[in-house]
Protein backbone atom coordinates (compact mmCIF):
# COMPACT_ATOMS: atom_id res chain seq x y z
CA UNK A 1 0.00 0.00 0.00
CA UNK A 2 1.65 3.26 -1.36
CA UNK A 3 1.06 6.56 1.05
CA UNK A 4 -0.94 8.16 -1.45
CA UNK A 5 -3.62 5.48 -1.26
CA UNK A 6 -7.21 6.57 -0.16
CA UNK A 7 -8.20 6.67 3.52
CA UNK A 8 -10.86 4.37 4.76
CA UNK A 9 -13.69 6.10 5.81
CA UNK A 10 -14.39 6.89 9.94
CA UNK A 11 -17.36 4.83 10.52
CA UNK A 12 -18.36 4.95 13.88
CA UNK A 13 -20.85 2.94 16.06
CA UNK A 14 -23.96 4.50 16.77
CA UNK A 15 -24.46 5.64 20.42
CA UNK A 16 -28.51 5.62 20.39
CA UNK A 17 -29.15 9.28 19.73
CA UNK A 18 -32.27 10.61 21.83
CA UNK A 19 -33.49 7.40 21.98
CA UNK A 20 -30.76 6.07 23.35
CA UNK A 21 -30.06 8.46 26.26
CA UNK A 22 -33.78 8.20 27.44
CA UNK A 23 -33.46 4.67 27.67
CA UNK A 24 -29.89 5.15 30.12
CA UNK A 25 -31.75 7.89 32.22
CA UNK A 26 -34.87 5.07 32.69
CA UNK A 27 -32.42 2.59 33.53
CA UNK A 28 -30.41 4.44 35.87
CA UNK A 29 -34.05 5.95 37.31
CA UNK A 30 -35.25 2.63 38.10
CA UNK A 31 -31.68 1.30 39.66
CA UNK A 32 -31.52 4.08 41.99
CA UNK A 33 -35.16 3.45 43.36
CA UNK A 34 -34.74 0.01 43.60
CA UNK A 35 -31.57 0.45 45.44
CA UNK A 36 -33.40 3.37 47.39
CA UNK A 37 -35.98 0.99 48.08
CA UNK A 38 -33.79 -1.82 49.78
CA UNK A 39 -31.94 0.28 51.84
CA UNK A 40 -35.18 1.89 53.27
CA UNK A 41 -36.52 -1.14 53.98
CA UNK A 42 -32.93 -1.91 56.10
CA UNK A 43 -33.25 0.63 57.78
CA UNK A 44 -36.80 -0.27 58.57
CA UNK A 45 -39.02 2.10 56.59
CA UNK A 46 -42.27 1.94 55.77
CA UNK A 47 -42.94 1.39 51.75
CA UNK A 48 -45.57 1.19 50.08
CA UNK A 49 -46.50 -2.33 48.96
CA UNK A 50 -45.00 -1.94 45.66
CA UNK A 51 -41.63 -1.85 46.85
CA UNK A 52 -42.17 -5.25 48.91
CA UNK A 53 -43.74 -7.06 46.18
CA UNK A 54 -40.21 -5.82 44.14
CA UNK A 55 -38.33 -6.90 47.39
CA UNK A 56 -39.44 -10.18 47.50
CA UNK A 57 -38.01 -11.31 44.32
CA UNK A 58 -35.05 -9.00 44.60
CA UNK A 59 -32.58 -11.78 42.76
CA UNK A 60 -35.11 -11.92 39.73
CA UNK A 61 -35.28 -7.94 39.21
CA UNK A 62 -31.46 -7.85 39.26
CA UNK A 63 -31.75 -10.71 36.81
CA UNK A 64 -34.06 -8.56 35.07
CA UNK A 65 -31.87 -5.56 34.77
CA UNK A 66 -28.84 -7.21 34.04
CA UNK A 67 -30.77 -7.89 31.24
CA UNK A 68 -31.82 -4.50 30.79
CA UNK A 69 -28.45 -2.99 30.61
CA UNK A 70 -27.43 -5.48 28.20
CA UNK A 71 -30.28 -4.22 25.81
CA UNK A 72 -29.49 -0.74 26.41
CA UNK A 73 -25.55 -1.66 25.55
CA UNK A 74 -26.90 -2.99 22.18
CA UNK A 75 -29.05 0.51 21.60
CA UNK A 76 -25.52 2.98 22.89
CA UNK A 77 -22.24 0.87 21.97
CA UNK A 78 -20.13 3.77 21.71
CA UNK A 79 -20.86 4.15 25.71
CA UNK A 80 -19.11 0.99 26.93
CA UNK A 81 -18.31 2.06 30.66
CA UNK A 82 -21.84 3.41 30.94
CA UNK A 83 -23.64 -0.05 29.91
CA UNK A 84 -21.30 -1.67 32.17
CA UNK A 85 -21.55 0.22 35.01
CA UNK A 86 -25.40 0.18 35.18
CA UNK A 87 -25.06 -3.99 34.79
CA UNK A 88 -23.02 -3.80 37.85
CA UNK A 89 -25.64 -1.75 39.78
CA UNK A 90 -28.58 -4.20 38.39
CA UNK A 91 -26.51 -6.88 39.78
CA UNK A 92 -25.61 -5.83 43.19
CA UNK A 93 -28.65 -6.45 44.75
CA UNK A 94 -27.61 -10.23 44.81
CA UNK A 95 -24.98 -9.23 47.15
CA UNK A 96 -27.92 -7.45 49.44
CA UNK A 97 -29.66 -11.07 49.46
CA UNK A 98 -28.30 -13.76 46.64
CA UNK A 99 -27.04 -17.19 46.72
CA UNK A 100 -25.29 -17.54 50.14
CA UNK A 101 -21.28 -18.14 49.53
CA UNK A 102 -18.74 -19.38 51.31
CA UNK A 103 -20.36 -21.82 53.28
CA UNK A 104 -18.76 -21.08 56.94
CA UNK A 105 -19.21 -23.74 58.93
CA UNK A 106 -18.37 -23.37 63.27
CA UNK A 107 -16.53 -25.65 65.38
CA UNK A 108 -18.80 -27.48 67.80
CA UNK A 109 -19.75 -25.70 71.06
CA UNK A 110 -21.65 -28.93 72.54
CA UNK A 111 -24.43 -31.68 71.67
CA UNK A 112 -25.60 -31.56 68.21
CA UNK A 113 -29.27 -30.87 66.97
CA UNK A 114 -30.28 -31.41 63.95
CA UNK A 115 -33.61 -29.06 63.42
CA UNK A 116 -35.45 -30.18 60.06
CA UNK A 117 -38.57 -27.53 59.02
CA UNK A 118 -41.08 -28.13 56.99
CA UNK A 119 -43.96 -27.09 55.84
CA UNK A 120 -45.80 -30.15 54.69
CA UNK A 121 -48.73 -28.44 53.03
CA UNK A 122 -52.04 -30.00 55.26
CA UNK A 123 -50.50 -33.56 53.41
CA UNK A 124 -52.64 -33.00 50.87
CA UNK A 125 -52.78 -36.13 48.52
CA UNK A 126 -51.42 -35.53 44.86
CA UNK A 127 -51.30 -37.94 41.65
CA UNK A 128 -47.86 -37.54 42.28
CA UNK A 129 -48.10 -38.17 46.35
CA UNK A 130 -51.65 -40.06 46.77
CA UNK A 131 -50.15 -40.83 50.50
CA UNK A 132 -48.36 -37.85 51.72
CA UNK A 133 -48.09 -38.71 55.38
CA UNK A 134 -46.45 -41.69 54.43
CA UNK A 135 -44.22 -39.67 52.19
CA UNK A 136 -43.07 -37.32 54.84
CA UNK A 137 -42.69 -39.65 57.35
CA UNK A 138 -40.11 -41.81 54.96
CA UNK A 139 -38.52 -38.26 54.57
CA UNK A 140 -37.84 -37.77 58.10
CA UNK A 141 -35.95 -40.79 58.75
CA UNK A 142 -34.11 -40.81 56.09
CA UNK A 143 -33.16 -36.73 57.27
CA UNK A 144 -32.76 -38.35 61.01
CA UNK A 145 -33.79 -34.85 62.95
CA UNK A 146 -33.12 -34.17 66.25
CA UNK A 147 -36.21 -32.12 66.54
CA UNK A 148 -38.54 -31.90 62.94
CA UNK A 149 -40.60 -28.77 63.14
CA UNK A 150 -43.67 -29.05 60.77
CA UNK A 151 -46.43 -26.57 59.59
CA UNK A 152 -50.01 -27.12 58.08
CA UNK A 153 -50.33 -30.24 59.87
CA UNK A 154 -53.56 -31.25 62.09
CA UNK A 155 -52.83 -32.77 65.30
CA UNK A 156 -54.58 -36.10 63.31
CA UNK A 157 -51.54 -35.63 60.69
CA UNK A 158 -48.97 -35.30 62.83
CA UNK A 159 -49.69 -38.09 65.03
CA UNK A 160 -49.94 -40.01 61.92
CA UNK A 161 -45.96 -38.66 61.09
CA UNK A 162 -45.09 -39.67 63.71
CA UNK A 163 -46.17 -42.70 64.59
CA UNK A 164 -44.79 -44.15 60.52
CA UNK A 165 -41.22 -42.33 61.56
CA UNK A 166 -41.17 -43.39 65.66
CA UNK A 167 -41.45 -39.66 66.34
CA UNK A 168 -43.31 -37.79 69.46
CA UNK A 169 -44.83 -34.95 68.24
CA UNK A 170 -46.53 -32.50 70.39
CA UNK A 171 -49.04 -29.89 68.67
CA UNK A 172 -50.69 -26.71 68.85
CA UNK A 173 -53.34 -24.76 66.22
CA UNK A 174 -53.01 -21.90 64.26
CA UNK A 175 -56.37 -20.69 65.61
CA UNK A 176 -57.00 -22.49 68.54
CA UNK A 177 -60.48 -20.02 69.40
CA UNK A 178 -62.01 -21.00 66.19
CA UNK A 179 -61.75 -24.84 66.54
CA UNK A 180 -58.75 -24.73 63.86
CA UNK A 181 -56.95 -28.36 63.97
CA UNK A 182 -54.44 -27.17 61.68
CA UNK A 183 -51.31 -25.46 63.09
CA UNK A 184 -47.55 -26.47 63.64
CA UNK A 185 -46.16 -29.51 65.45
CA UNK A 186 -42.71 -30.39 66.88
CA UNK A 187 -41.61 -33.93 67.02
CA UNK A 188 -38.47 -36.19 68.16
CA UNK A 189 -37.10 -39.16 67.55
CA UNK A 190 -38.33 -41.34 70.36
CA UNK A 191 -34.91 -43.08 71.50
CA UNK A 192 -32.94 -39.72 70.74
CA UNK A 193 -31.22 -37.92 73.09
CA UNK A 194 -33.31 -34.60 72.77
CA UNK A 195 -36.98 -34.49 74.12
CA UNK A 196 -40.08 -32.33 73.80
CA UNK A 197 -41.27 -30.22 76.74
CA UNK A 198 -45.12 -29.56 77.02
CA UNK A 199 -46.12 -27.30 74.35
CA UNK A 200 -47.31 -23.57 74.73
CA UNK A 201 -49.45 -22.04 72.08
CA UNK A 202 -48.66 -18.65 72.22
CA UNK A 203 -50.65 -15.82 70.24
CA UNK A 204 -49.24 -12.95 68.28
CA UNK A 205 -50.28 -9.58 69.99
CA UNK A 206 -50.70 -7.82 66.48
CA UNK A 207 -52.82 -10.81 64.97
CA UNK A 208 -54.45 -11.82 67.81
CA UNK A 209 -56.32 -14.88 65.74
CA UNK A 210 -53.19 -16.20 64.72
CA UNK A 211 -50.37 -18.44 67.32
CA UNK A 212 -47.14 -20.39 66.89
CA UNK A 213 -45.92 -23.21 69.05
CA UNK A 214 -43.53 -22.96 71.69
CA UNK A 215 -41.76 -25.49 73.64
CA UNK A 216 -38.30 -26.34 75.50
CA UNK A 217 -35.57 -29.22 73.74
CA UNK A 218 -33.73 -31.07 76.03
CA UNK A 219 -30.74 -32.74 75.85
CA UNK A 220 -28.81 -34.31 79.08
CA UNK A 221 -25.69 -31.55 78.51
CA UNK A 222 -28.09 -28.85 77.15
CA UNK A 223 -31.48 -27.14 76.35
CA UNK A 224 -32.67 -24.92 73.75
CA UNK A 225 -35.72 -22.40 73.66
CA UNK A 226 -38.21 -23.40 70.40
CA UNK A 227 -40.35 -21.60 67.86
CA UNK A 228 -41.77 -23.10 65.33
CA UNK A 229 -43.82 -20.52 63.37
CA UNK A 230 -46.00 -19.93 60.06
CA UNK A 231 -46.54 -16.67 59.79
CA UNK A 232 -49.13 -15.34 57.70
CA UNK A 233 -48.81 -15.36 54.15
CA UNK A 234 -48.65 -13.25 50.90
CA UNK A 235 -50.97 -15.23 48.63
CA UNK A 236 -48.91 -14.07 45.71
CA UNK A 237 -45.95 -15.86 47.04
CA UNK A 238 -47.81 -19.45 47.49
CA UNK A 239 -51.19 -19.13 45.25
CA UNK A 240 -49.77 -16.42 42.67
CA UNK A 241 -52.57 -16.72 39.61
CA UNK A 242 -55.53 -17.29 41.16
CA UNK A 243 -55.40 -14.73 43.99
CA UNK A 244 -52.35 -12.22 42.71
CA UNK A 245 -55.17 -8.86 42.40
CA UNK A 246 -56.01 -9.58 46.22
CA UNK A 247 -52.38 -10.05 47.41
CA UNK A 248 -50.88 -7.36 45.74
CA UNK A 249 -54.00 -4.71 47.36
CA UNK A 250 -52.64 -6.17 50.96
CA UNK A 251 -49.47 -7.20 50.29
CA UNK A 252 -48.12 -4.15 52.16
CA UNK A 253 -50.57 -5.17 55.27
CA UNK A 254 -49.18 -8.20 55.10
CA UNK A 255 -45.90 -7.40 55.31
CA UNK A 256 -46.13 -5.32 58.24
CA UNK A 257 -47.86 -7.55 60.33
CA UNK A 258 -45.06 -10.12 59.77
CA UNK A 259 -42.76 -7.81 60.97
CA UNK A 260 -44.60 -7.15 63.93
CA UNK A 261 -45.13 -10.69 64.19
CA UNK A 262 -41.16 -10.88 64.25
CA UNK A 263 -41.21 -8.40 67.16
CA UNK A 264 -43.08 -10.62 68.93
CA UNK A 265 -41.00 -13.62 68.63
CA UNK A 266 -37.74 -11.94 69.49
CA UNK A 267 -39.68 -10.30 72.71
CA UNK A 268 -40.56 -13.55 73.80
CA UNK A 269 -37.41 -15.18 73.61
CA UNK A 270 -35.73 -16.17 76.84
CA UNK A 271 -33.15 -13.28 77.81
CA UNK A 272 -29.88 -15.60 77.59
CA UNK A 273 -30.80 -19.04 77.28
CA UNK A 274 -30.10 -20.65 73.60
CA UNK A 275 -33.12 -20.47 71.79
CA UNK A 276 -34.46 -20.83 67.70
CA UNK A 277 -36.97 -19.92 65.47
CA UNK A 278 -38.06 -22.01 62.80
CA UNK A 279 -40.65 -22.48 60.14
CA UNK A 280 -42.47 -21.22 57.20
CA UNK A 281 -42.39 -17.60 57.05
CA UNK A 282 -43.37 -17.07 53.89
CA UNK A 283 -40.87 -13.83 53.44
CA UNK A 284 -38.13 -14.53 51.11
CA UNK A 285 -35.05 -12.49 53.25
CA UNK A 286 -35.34 -9.27 51.49
CA UNK A 287 -38.99 -8.33 53.47
CA UNK A 288 -38.59 -7.20 56.88
CA UNK A 289 -39.55 -9.40 59.39
CA UNK A 290 -35.79 -11.05 58.60
CA UNK A 291 -34.66 -7.34 59.98
CA UNK A 292 -36.57 -7.52 63.03
CA UNK A 293 -35.44 -11.70 63.87
CA UNK A 294 -31.35 -10.18 62.75
CA UNK A 295 -31.71 -8.36 65.93
CA UNK A 296 -31.26 -10.68 68.27
CA UNK A 297 -31.14 -14.26 66.30
CA UNK A 298 -28.52 -14.81 62.96
CA UNK A 299 -29.79 -17.13 59.68
CA UNK A 300 -27.67 -20.28 60.00
CA UNK A 301 -28.47 -20.76 56.26
CA UNK A 302 -26.38 -17.58 55.63
CA UNK A 303 -23.54 -19.16 58.04
CA UNK A 304 -23.74 -22.74 57.15
CA UNK A 305 -24.69 -22.79 54.15
CA UNK A 306 -23.74 -22.04 50.16
CA UNK A 307 -26.18 -21.10 46.76
CA UNK A 308 -29.99 -19.79 46.77
CA UNK A 309 -31.99 -21.88 49.47
CA UNK A 310 -35.03 -22.26 47.07
CA UNK A 311 -37.47 -24.28 49.74
CA UNK A 312 -40.26 -22.93 47.20
CA UNK A 313 -41.17 -22.14 43.95
CA UNK A 314 -42.98 -19.34 42.97
CA UNK A 315 -43.42 -17.70 38.99
CA UNK A 316 -40.99 -20.22 38.24
CA UNK A 317 -38.40 -18.58 40.69
CA UNK A 318 -36.90 -20.69 43.29
CA UNK A 319 -37.46 -18.33 46.61
CA UNK A 320 -35.96 -18.50 50.06
CA UNK A 321 -39.20 -18.55 52.42
CA UNK A 322 -38.40 -21.32 55.09
CA UNK A 323 -35.83 -20.34 57.94
CA UNK A 324 -34.12 -21.51 61.31
CA UNK A 325 -32.89 -18.48 63.31
CA UNK A 326 -30.86 -19.16 66.13
CA UNK A 327 -29.18 -17.26 68.90
CA UNK A 328 -25.40 -16.79 68.19
CA UNK A 329 -24.61 -18.69 71.10
CA UNK A 330 -25.10 -21.48 69.02
CA UNK A 331 -22.62 -22.73 66.28
CA UNK A 332 -23.79 -23.53 63.08
CA UNK A 333 -22.30 -27.08 61.49
CA UNK A 334 -24.21 -27.52 57.97
CA UNK A 335 -27.13 -26.35 56.00
CA UNK A 336 -28.97 -28.06 53.46
CA UNK A 337 -32.45 -28.05 51.59
CA UNK A 338 -33.65 -31.29 51.24
CA UNK A 339 -34.67 -33.33 47.91
CA UNK A 340 -38.13 -33.76 49.21
CA UNK A 341 -41.05 -34.32 46.96
CA UNK A 342 -44.14 -34.68 49.47
CA UNK A 343 -44.92 -31.02 49.25
CA UNK A 344 -45.00 -27.69 47.77
CA UNK A 345 -42.08 -26.91 49.96
CA UNK A 346 -38.81 -28.60 50.31
CA UNK A 347 -37.42 -29.32 53.90
CA UNK A 348 -34.73 -27.75 55.42
CA UNK A 349 -32.45 -29.18 57.40
CA UNK A 350 -29.72 -27.41 60.12
CA UNK A 351 -27.33 -28.96 62.02
CA UNK A 352 -26.24 -27.05 64.93
CA UNK A 353 -24.16 -27.21 68.72
CA UNK A 354 -26.30 -26.04 71.61
CA UNK A 355 -23.75 -24.66 74.47
CA UNK A 356 -23.86 -26.66 77.61
CA UNK A 357 -25.20 -24.40 81.06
Amino acid sequence: MTDDAPALPDVRRRDGGRAGWALVLLTWAGLVALWGAAFAAAAGASLPWPAWVVLAVLPAVALVAFIGTLLVWTIVPDRPAAAGAMAAAGLAPLAWWGPTWPARPEAAVGPTLTVVTWNVARLTPSPAVPEPAACVARALIDARPGIAALQEVTAAGARDIGDAAGLDCIHAPYRPDAGDTLGEALCAPRDGPWTLGPPQTVMFSGTPHWAHLAANARHDAAAVAVRNVHLEPHRMLVDPWRRLPQALARFGERTERQASQGRDLVDGLPASAPAIVVGDLNATPGLPVHRVLASRLRDTWAVGASGLAGTVTAFGLPLHVDHVYATPDIAVLDAVVLDTVCSDHRALRVTLSVPSP
